[in-house]
């Protein structure tokens, strides 16, 4: 409805109230309001229909240096009808919001999932590592900074293994080496051993011999006499 200064009706969908009612006359607080150049709403009674109403008002102000004729604007609707309008919004709005309340938090897990998930196999490799297993891999299918980095830390596990299967064969190495040089030293003290023993018994021969020639060559001095 568009009202004049003074209230009067100068359009409504009921064409007969055109400049015949005067809506501040009849009591309608917020026709009052809007010729007093406010802006708000109001619940009233409808005098006619005896329904409660939602009267929603405002006060053309014009433009520039245009003033305006200073009409008032006014719109309607059962209060009844309105609030459904107002619940079934609410409810749609709640509904919506649920909604958007559960992709966030799928879309939340799916993005703690998707960066927790490499650092988690990050630790176990390294928990594998403490442990002296340099068998286990990481291995990132994410074309991005985890997967260099995964990339990263297997080439330095390869690398960590590889010193490490190098000292042990080193160590294996000269672990044998010395078992042989061990084997040999005993080889050769037995071998002195034995020379030693032989040297005794040639030496117990020669002395037995030099004996035997002694007592030999006595006898042939006796006998000469």
């Amino acid at each position: 409805q568009i009202l004049k200064r003074d209230g009067t009706i100068l359009d409504a969908p009921e064409e007969e109230r055109i400049l015949n009612d005067n809506l501040v006359n009849l009591g309608l607080n917020a026709a009052k309001l809007a010729v007093e150049g406010r802006e708000g709403h109001t619940r009233e009674l409808h005098r006619l229909k005896q329904m409660e109403m939602l009267n929603g008002y405002a006060y053309s102000r014009g433009s520039g240096n245009f003033k305006g004729f200073g009409w008032a604007y006014l719109v309607r609707q059962e209060a009844a009808e309105a609030e459904a309008k107002a619940t079934d919004l609410r409810g749609f709005t709640l509904l919506l919001i649920g909604a958007t309340v559960v992709l966030l938090i799928a879309a939340a897990s799916w993005i703690a999932r998707k960066f927790s998930l490499p650092v988690e196999k990050t630790a176990q490799v390294l928990e594998a590592v403490r442990s002296g297993d340099y068998s286990q891999r990481v291995s990132f299918d994410t074309n991005d900074e985890y997967e260099r980095m995964g990339v990263a830390l297997n080439e330095t596990v390869e690398t960590v293994d590889h010193a490490i299967r190098q000292v042990k064969e080193a160590a294996d190495r000269e672990k044998r080496e010395a078992a042989d040089a061990k084997v040999r030293v005993e080889n050769m003290a037995q071998q002195i051993r034995a020379l030693a023993a032989s040297s005794e018994e040639l030496r117990t021969i020669s002395q037995q011999l030099a004996a035997n020639a002694e007592e030999t060559t006595a006898q042939i001095q006796v006998a000469s006499e």
